[in-house]
């Protein structure tokens, strides 16, 4: 089967399917690159990733932009 050919069964599947056959596609790529395996566990190993927020911070951030979203977009008051 040729790759114009599997392109073509695929705009037949559905969503759920199609998302079956990219995460098999990248598994196959994933096993056949053993380099690109290592860099994915170590980033998976850190114990600490930078830039990232715990669930309550997460929360507070997103309420406060929340917040500020809601007065930015409020009816202006006429004098």
């Amino acid at each position: 089967m040729s790759v114009d050919e599997i392109k073509s069964e695929i705009e037949n599947l559905t969503s759920k399917s199609i998302s079956e056959v990219i995460a098999f596609a990248l598994h196959v790529r994933d096993q056949r690159d053993s380099a690109a395996v290592a860099a994915l566990k170590t980033q998976m190993d850190v114990s600490e990733p930078p830039n990232l927020l715990a669930a309550d911070e997460f929360e507070e951030a997103d309420a406060e932009a929340k917040a500020g979203h809601e007065k930015a977009n409020a009816p202006k008051e006429s004098n």
